[in-house]
């Protein structure tokens, strides 16, 4: 630490200056009224050495020490934006910063949330009763906002730095609707209290497996604009009998083959929007309160859109019988073991395997059997004479 005085420039007198090293390697200057004693000076130097110190632990970078709400605010304004995320993802952020400031309160210091501070938040939300994966989400979310203000420079910690603080998901039971389940669906979309677009919206999960962005998403056909920005769309085909998916989970593209069912179905939905399923003229962008009504009709309990094509993967396993590669390729998954999480399996399906293997080779041995009696028949040559 050094002290000198300096001069001013205009005017008669002089000030105490004071450098000193920062914590980041960088010399502060700090500036002091001349008519103070130079032991007065040294005193008040190294308590604001001692003070940038403290802060610098604490995360404060240029003695700024900026509340919760106030750089969520930020966050928000900066990052929660139509161009960078969903609206959805935009309403979800909200949700969850709100509940951020309710629990460690509007005005405390960013930098002095810890580590300790954000584990008793996820076991506070566990007792309330949330899943692991809202938590899981809530504290990601958590962990971007510091990742941000780091980059603001409004601290330079992050509490939710590790894997540690993160809770291991619970392995969730695949829900998927049975014969009786499926039948009372089928009653249900083709009632008269269920509407067109809520019928088109269940079948291309329950007939195609489309999820639920694929199939909100799925237009009539594609534009001659998006075909020279070669922009990834979801359309019908009708000429081909096909729905291409360009724009999925897996970045690949797909046809999948079009069911006399299903074709029925969206040849009789309603053509004033670009978009299959529709509401008002525009996408159907929150068909929740829609799907919710049909299952209850249907007497669907804890069922979602995405059940319908776990329902229509292991229909294709159980009740249809067909191989497995061309499973993979109806259900568009890229390995074997994702789709072999759609096969529940019984004993009673064992047992009536090793019967149709049994079926199998009686067949087998009578259609030889046949062979041969047909290679002992002597071939009696047909006179030509008349």
């Amino acid at each position: 630490m050094t002290i000198f005085e300096r001069k001013l420039k205009y005017g008669k007198g002089s000030n105490w200056v004071v450098e000193f090293n920062g914590m980041d390697g960088k010399r502060i200057s700090k500036t002091f009224p001349g008519s103070l004693d130079k032991s007065e000076v040294m005193r008040l130097a190294k308590e604001e050495e001692s003070q940038h110190i403290k802060d610098f632990n604490a995360g404060i970078f240029g003695h700024k020490k900026i509340g919760f709400k106030e750089s969520a605010d930020m966050y928000l304004q900066k990052r929660c934006t139509k161009k960078r995320m969903a609206p959805n993802t935009i309403r979800r952020s909200n949700v969850i910063v709100k509940k951020f400031i309710k629990y460690f309160g509007a005005n405390r210091y960013i930098t002095s949330i810890r580590k300790k501070d954000v584990e008793e938040y996820g076991e506070k939300r566990e007792k309330d009763g949330a899943d692991t994966s809202t938590i899981n989400i809530e504290l990601a979310t958590l962990r971007t906002m510091y990742n941000k203000w780091i980059g603001w420079k409004l601290c330079s910690k992050n509490p939710v730095k590790g894997d540690d603080i993160f809770y291991d998901k619970k392995p969730k039971k695949q829900r998927f609707a049975d014969e009786n389940e499926t039948q009372g669906l089928r009653v249900a979309i083709y009632s008269k209290s269920c509407s067109l677009t809520g019928r088109g919206l269940v079948l291309l999960g329950l007939n195609a497996g489309l999820r639920r962005e694929e199939a909100l998403g799925l237009q009539w056909e594609k534009s001659k604009e998006e075909k020279k920005k070669n922009k990834k769309v979801n359309y019908v085909n009708f000429e081909r009998n096909i729905l291409v998916i360009e724009k999925q989970k897996n970045k690949d593209y797909s046809e999948l083959p079009l069911g006399l069912e299903l074709k029925r179905c969206l040849v009789s939905l309603p053509k004033d929007s670009k978009f299959v399923i529709s509401h008002d003229g525009q996408k159907y962008n929150d068909p929740r309160c829609l799907l919710r009504k049909i299952f209850k009709l249907a007497g669907l309990e804890s069922f979602s859109y995405h059940n319908l094509r776990d329902t229509y993967i292991t229909n294709l396993f159980n009740t249809m019988k067909i191989k497995l590669k061309v499973i993979m390729k109806l259900a568009r998954h890229k390995s074997a073991e994702q789709t072999l999480a759609y096969d529940h399996t019984t004993d009673m399906d064992v047992k009536f395997g090793i019967v149709d293997l049994e079926e199998y080779y009686t067949n087998l041995e009578k259609s030889k059997s046949e062979v041969k009696n047909t290679k002992s028949i002597q071939l009696v040559p047909i006179s030509t004479n008349r």
